[in-house]
């Protein structure tokens, strides 16, 4: 019997030790580990991702002390698919959409914020590029030529081009080849190397560092209407005080030369929903 009373009295005072322990305000302050706090920008790799990262460090940097989270992660991604299912997953917070891929989403758990202003403009323009020594002059003469497209979710770099395809009385089975390459530029390096004699991607794609001194060897057989700048979303359950210091910096990134290493981009402009609306009434005539 003394022997579990011995016990009984250690356990208890064990007990109570601890409970001191845990009720000092000293105590809890010191052993409980910050929570990291992260918001992840969503990106789709158009380019070489270590460029991308080069040139976007400043504004991830400035959007972090803005924030007052732990810090702004850029992360790459494949495919608009795989951003959107991210988001989703509440994996990442902000996600940079393709046009036509977010004029045809029917979510409501994400909401446009910006978009991006390339060159002074809101709006873009897709093209059909081909080498100058191809023999091919206009539209009318793709048709048994091989060519190379960006995604199906691309709207210069599929969807508006194969409207104008449609618009001349060739579909893609009248296509000897055509393939889905990922990137834009990726387009542009396989007519360069004669993989593909035919390709689509965005206007201005030639004025990057890796083709600007090549620009002389394509020729533009078209190029589509205006289509409005790619939208910038973010997930509807984020700290709305946090979304609008993200707003307030993405608006004035361009003034505080915080994407100046980003070719072309000259910042953000506010966008809606509304402002998609044009593509989502196209989209309906390109199945």
């Amino acid at each position: 019997m003394k022997i579990y009373t011995i016990l009984f009295l250690l356990v208890s005072s064990l007990f109570f030790v601890a409970c001191d322990k845990v009720t000092s305000k000293d105590e809890i302050s010191s052993e409980v580990i910050p929570q990291l706090k992260i918001i992840r920008f969503g990106r789709i790799a158009h380019t070489d991702p270590e460029s991308l990262m080069i040139q976007y460090a400043p504004l991830m940097t400035y959007l972090t002390k803005a924030t007052g989270v732990d810090r702004v992660d850029l992360k790459l991604y494949n495919s608009y698919e795989k951003i959107l299912d991210e988001l989703k997953k509440g994996n990442i917070e902000i996600g940079w959409l393709g046009t036509s891929f977010y004029a045809e989403l029917k979510e409501t758990n994400f909401t446009p914020l910006v978009r991006p202003v390339w060159k002074g403009k809101v709006t873009y323009q897709g093209q059909i590029l081909t080498r100058r020594d191809s023999g091919i002059l206009s539209l009318k003469d793709l048709k048994n030529k091989k060519f190379a497209f960006v995604s199906k979710n691309s709207t210069s770099g599929f969807v508006f081009p194969k409207m104008m395809l449609e618009a001349q009385n060739i579909k893609l089975d009248d296509l000897r080849e055509y393939s889905f390459l990922r990137k834009h530029d990726a387009v542009v390096f396989a007519i360069l190397s004669r993989q593909f004699q035919v390709g689509a991607s965005y206007v201005g794609i030639l004025d990057l560092p890796n083709f600007v001194k090549r620009k002389n060897e394509f020729r533009v057989l078209a190029k589509t209407d205006d289509i409005s700048n790619e939208p910038i979303v973010t997930i509807n359950n984020l700290d709305p005080s946090i979304k609008k210091k993200i707003f307030e910096v993405m608006i004035n990134a361009g003034k505080l030369g915080l994407i100046k290493q980003v070719p072309g981009l000259d910042g953000f402009n506010k966008v809606t929903d509304k402002d998609y609306d044009s593509v989502r009434k196209l989209k309906k005539y390109v199945k």
